[in-house]
């Protein structure tokens, strides 16, 4: 089903037992932002059920398994760039900058402050 002029539904399944369950306010934000940044947002993680999640090793309370995060793969860094600018205007609450991905989330934190963080891509 396509839920976005950019996303279908098929992009956010769990790889173990093909459901999405993606929150429909986050998808409409991922939207916003990927026209603001101008380049295709490739989906290598959306939606993970609980057995999926434990066993890549997630954290337990993972903004994946609310259907609150993606991760985008980036082709380059002018690339990511505009993804994290974009992200960064449109309010999301953690954005995870990997050496081969962008994680986006919207999960609020306890100190109520939104985050940055890098990583290196799996």
């Amino acid at each position: 089903m396509q839920l976005t002029n950019h996303f279908h539904s098929r992009e956010f399944n769990c790889p173990c037992c093909d459901k999405e369950r993606m929150d429909k306010d986050f998808i409409e934000t991922l939207e916003a932002c990927r026209i603001l940044a101008g380049v295709p947002f490739v989906i290598t993680s959306g939606y993970r059920c609980e057995e999926h999640n434990e066993k890549i090793g997630g954290h337990p309370s993972s903004a994946h398994a609310k259907g609150l995060a993606v991760d985008i793969s980036y082709k380059n860094g002018a690339c990511g760039r505009k993804i994290v600018d974009a992200a960064s205007k449109c309010n999301f609450e953690g954005i995870e900058v990997g050496t081969r991905h962008i994680h986006l989330d919207d999960t609020c934190r306890s100190h109520g402050e939104k985050v940055l963080w890098t990583a290196v891509s799996k």
